[in-house]
C-alpha cells in the first residue's frame, strides 16, 4: 500500500503496488469501485514517477509517463476524504485494497493538491495543522520510507490526515521499490 485515504460517506482512494504494477482504486461514494492499472516491473530499485489527476468523474493515472484515462463509476462527482491518509501502509484491511502487505521501498516528492507532504512531515514534531484543503497530520510512521529521505517517527501506528471534499484532487510522488 502506497497511499490510502477514505471518507465517512464511502469515498476512498487507494494507490498500491500489486504484482509489480501500480493500481489505483477510487470510489466517490457510490459503492462502485473504479480500478486502473499502469506499469510493470516496478520493483527494480529504480525511481518511478506516479501521478493521479482527478476532476469530477474524470481520472488520469500516469506511471513513468504511461497514461491511462478513465471515467469514475457512479453518479457522484466529489471525493470526500475526511479520515486518515496513510502512506506506505495501513494498520488493517480497508475498502478498495488489493495489496495485503505494506510497501517496502522509498517514497519521495509526495505532493497532494500541490502541497509537498514529506518535507512538512520532516519538519514537524508531533502535530501540525493546515487549513483550506491542505493536509492535517500527526507524525507519520515512515518505517517503509527511506531513512535518508524520510522522517523517522518515534511512534508506530501514526498517520497523515487529509481533509478534502472537492471535485479536484491531484497526487504526485516518486517511488523506488525492490523485490522481497
Amino acid at each position: 500500500m502506497m497511499v490510502y485515504s477514505r471518507g465517512t460517506q464511502g469515498d476512498y482512494l487507494a494507490l498500491q503496488l500489486v504484482h509489480n504494477r501500480m493500481v489505483l482504486n477510487i470510489n466517490l461514494g457510490s459503492r462502485l469501485m473504479t480500478s486502473l492499472s499502469v506499469g510493470s516491473l516496478l520493483d527494480d530499485n529504480a525511481w518511478h514517477d506516479v501521478e493521479i489527476r482527478r476532476e469530477q468523474r474524470n481520472v488520469t493515472f500516469l506511471v513513468d509517463r504511461v497514461r491511462v484515462d478513465d471515467i469514475i463509476l457512479g453518479d457522484f462527482r466529489r471525493l470526500d476524504l475526511n479520515k486518515e491518509l496513510y502512506l506506505g501502509g495501513v494498520p488493517n484491511l480497508q475498502l478498495g485494497m488489493k495489496a495485503r502487505v505494506n510497501f517496502t521501498g522509498c517514497l519521495e516528492n509526495l505532493f497532494i493538491n500541490g502541497t509537498a507532504i514529506i518535507p512538512e512531515i520532516r519538519q514537524s514534531d508531533d502535530y501540525q495543522a493546515y487549513y483550506n484543503s491542505r493536509p492535517t497530520y500527526t507524525a507519520i510512521n515512515t518505517g517503509s520510507v527511506c531513512q535518508v529521505r524520510g522522517r523517522k517517527s518515534k511512534k508506530t501506528g501514526t498517520y497523515a490526515k487529509l481533509r478534502v471534499a472537492s471535485v479536484l484532487i491531484s497526487v504526485a510522488l516518486t517511488l523506488r521499490a525492490w523485490g522481497g
